[in-house]
């Protein structure tokens, strides 16, 4: 038997092969059992330790409460963007849509390994991994502000190593006009004009309306709509993934097949009479939009292809990293990151080094 008197309470389980540390304290007068995440026994005293010091947890409330409670927390400090505080939610209820509207508390870590396995059943292994990391999250804001939790579930998890290769794909200018002048729908082209020649995202193509098109002076004027102000003009509200407006100089192919088809009276220039409900976006012409790449044998080619494609063509025509940021909604030194290779300078420059320019 341990002699340490830090070691009392400590106890191990074995579930399946495996044991983990366990601690059994009482505190005022409340007995309270708790994985130590560890099968170090060394590491499980240093926590069990940690966690007999701790004040004594706040009650709490059930997940979804929970979820909805950090989110706003972190709305109030600033470190979620508006597309956070719609996107967050979506993956933290993954939880209790498996667990039931439970207390965070009640999710060990065998039940967040059983989560992570089934999330990565249907979706790829960084998506998979992305579920874990804003759990973690979620649990490190309930153990350290929120004071609900000891521990957190998803921490210590064995997860694979995921190599992600660097996305640079994008469309050659040919192949970019190929596939806009063999689209066989006006509203699929008007989707592929906003990505090759305007750079827009998925959700800005889906939500953009015909106020946003200035065909005189050939411009596209990306504009938000306020929750304030989206009932007096009885749209949805619609922010920015960078919470700014911004112009875009529309292409001469552009601006003529806007002409003949973009309707000025209408809401929306797709699907106007639809708005969203529990969807994440309003409207979405993904489904036609990849049957369409796969029959023109492009299946590599998603919506961000092509604003990868919008920027690399500028780019590789000698556009300023600063405009295609600008326009792109980004900030110079991603930009810069991900297309000033693409630079003719870079080529007159190599040039120069080695002493073979004219």
């Amino acid at each position: 038997m341990p002699t340490d008197p830090a070691a009392k309470g400590v106890y191990p389980r074995t579930h399946k092969g495996k044991t983990i540390y366990w601690l059994s304290y009482q505190k005022n007068h409340k007995r309270s059992w708790v994985s130590l995440e560890t099968s170090d026994y060394a590491t499980a005293i240093q926590r069990a330790v940690e966690l007999r010091r701790r004040p004594e947890l706040n009650e709490g409330g059930l997940l979804k409460d929970e979820i909805k409670r950090y989110v706003a927390f972190k709305v109030q400090k600033g470190k979620f963007s508006r597309s956070s505080e719609k996107n967050v939610p979506y993956f933290l209820n993954a939880l209790p849509n498996m667990f039931g509207n439970i207390h965070p508390a009640r999710i060990t870590q065998s039940d967040a390994m059983r989560f992570y396995t089934k999330i990565r059943s249907r979706v790829l292994e960084k998506s998979a991994q992305d579920y874990v990391g804003y759990a973690r999250a979620f649990y490190t804001w309930a153990i350290n502000t929120a004071r609900i939790c000891n521990t957190n579930p998803f921490v210590g998890l064995e997860l694979p190593k995921v190599i992600t290769a660097a996305r640079k794909e994008f469309c050659r200018a040919n192949l970019r006009d190929k596939l806009i002048a063999e689209c066989p729908r006006d509203d699929l082209r008007f989707v592929l004009y906003c990505g090759f020649h305007a750079g827009l995202r998925r959700n800005e193509i889906m939500e953009a309306r015909p106020e946003w098109f200035d065909l005189d002076g050939r411009m596209l004027h990306i504009k938000k709509i306020s929750p304030e102000d989206a009932p007096k003009l009885g749209l949805d509200p619609f922010d920015l993934k960078d919470r700014e407006e911004r112009s875009i100089p529309l292409s001469k192919e552009f601006t003529a097949f806007l002409t003949c088809w973009i309707n000025p009276k209408a809401d929306y220039c797709l699907a106007p009479g639809v708005r969203r409900r529990k969807n994440r976006y309003r409207y979405d012409i993904r489904r036609p939009f990849e049957d369409y790449m796969e029959k023109q044998e492009c299946s590599w080619v998603t919506m961000h292809t092509m604003r990868r494609t919008f920027a690399s063509i500028l780019a590789s025509r000698g556009t300023s990293i600063y405009f295609i940021a600008k326009w792109l909604g980004d900030d110079v030194e991603t930009t810069t990151n991900h297309y000033a290779h693409l630079a003719p300078a870079h080529d007159h420059l190599e040039k120069g080094l080695h002493g073979e320019m004219d």
